[in-house]
């Protein structure tokens, strides 16, 4: 699955979480990132304060990748970016990949949040 380029709104609340520029970074999610993720938080969430991921769930992450409410950065390459989606947080953890400018996801997770 190609996300694309990052969007500038992407770009800027990145930059004001304190994450280095990702203009011009593109985000793929591989099969296996997929699968890491059903295993970890699929069918019996472990968290009892998430909710466990579910395939439709897949379709909130580009909004996530292109239109984040909120950014976290972790360390100089990894960095979080949530939105909140009918009341459901959606959160995925990535990875920058300077060498050729993509971010892969580490994983990703939901939450009920409320209106």
């Amino acid at each position: 699955m190609d996300l694309g380029i990052a969007s500038a709104k992407t770009v800027q609340k990145a930059s004001d979480a304190g994450i280095e520029d990702l203009t011009g970074y593109r985000m793929a999610i591989r099969a296996d990132e997929m699968r890491h993720v059903y295993r970890q938080r699929g069918k019996e969430e472990p968290d009892p304060a998430q909710v466990a991921i579910t395939e439709n769930d897949w379709e909130a992450l580009p909004f996530v990748w292109r239109d984040p409410d909120y950014a976290q950065f972790r360390s100089p390459d990894n960095f979080i970016l949530a939105k909140k989606i009918d009341g459901t947080l959606y959160v995925a953890d990535w990875i920058r990949n300077r060498r050729n400018k993509s971010v892969v996801l580490r994983t990703f997770w939901k939450k009920k949040s409320g209106p």
